[in-house]
């Protein structure tokens, strides 16, 4: 960025970029139908298609897997593993999978001879581990969902196999190639608005992700799955180390369920929504 840049331009110019922050034309969907917006064909050159197979064929792996059908000339989706069927069938179907590269688990895909570049892994976090290192120790590439791992040692292994082998493992922190965030960094890494000596950063959980993830959804324990620092918040951790540019001191997390208990349901209520729940509304 210039230097020659005031401090007016410079916070026009974050202005402009909250409002405006790419030269959008495609609109694609996730597996519930929200819209996802991708950059235009014109502003990404590739100079070949890359072959991968999705560990995972829920919300994210669909996400991932609707680029592939937006961009068929950037990445072709050759294979699938999934337990459940009807989202198997629904994934290959969607993406002319032939049944022998259909898969009911992760373990499945490497009994085979490499079948193509890379793996996307898009399993629950505690499932992450596993097939990280058989992909890379089958020298593929890996497209990694966040976080990569609920236990330190086995983020340290993945990333010493990953130095060993030469192999790719991009994790999805994807707000780092969000236009605005880019120029975000570019902005404060600059110097032009001075020195950075304190963030505040806040994550607004919307009540219905809360509740239905966090509380009693997938990540409902932490310790079977993985911490909401981890889960949620890690994009949060991702972006503050990256906007700022130096290494953590020190981190501390602290928080509880104080309120989401049973002697705190409402009168009427039931265990699930449509079991006739006399607050649902």
């Amino acid at each position: 960025m210039s230097k020659n840049y005031t401090r007016r331009e410079t916070f026009k110019t974050l202005g402009l970029a909250l409002g405006s922050v790419l030269p959008l034309s495609l609109l694609a969907q996730d597996e519930n139908g929200n819209t996802l917006h991708l950059p235009s064909k014109e502003s990404i050159k590739t100079t070949k298609t890359i072959t991968a197979i999705t560990l995972g064929a829920g919300d994210r792996g669909n996400i991932y897997g609707n680029y592939a059908l937006a961009y068929p000339d950037q990445l072709d989706i050759v294979g699938v593993a999934e337990p459940m069927n009807i989202r198997n069938e629904r994934y290959a179907a969607a993406h002319n999978i032939k049944d022998k590269y259909r898969f009911d688990t992760w373990e499945d895909v490497f009994e085979r001879p490499k079948l193509a570049e890379a793996i996307i892994i898009t399993t629950p976090d505690v499932l992450h581990y596993g097939p990280c290192m058989k992909a890379l120790e089958m020298g593929y590439h890996v497209l990694l969902e966040k976080p990569i791992s609920p236990s330190e040692q086995e983020c340290r292994d993945i990333l010493a196999l990953a130095e060993r082998s030469g192999k790719i493992v991009a994790v999805c922190h994807v707000l780092r190639y969000a236009p605005y965030f880019e120029k975000l960094r570019e902005i404060m890494q600059s110097g032009v608005l001075g020195k950075v000596v304190s963030m505040q950063h806040f994550e607004p959980i919307q009540h219905v992700h809360m509740s239905h993830s966090f509380v009693r959804g997938n990540w409902h324990n932490s310790v079977d799955t993985a911490p909401i620092i981890l889960a949620k918040s890690c994009h949060d951790l991702d972006m503050m180390r990256w906007l700022v540019g130096s290494p953590v001191k020190s981190l501390n997390a602290f928080g509880d369920v104080s309120w989401f208990k049973t002697e705190n349901a409402p009168e009427g209520s039931t265990a699930r929504c449509t079991d006739g729940c006399a607050a649902e509304a």
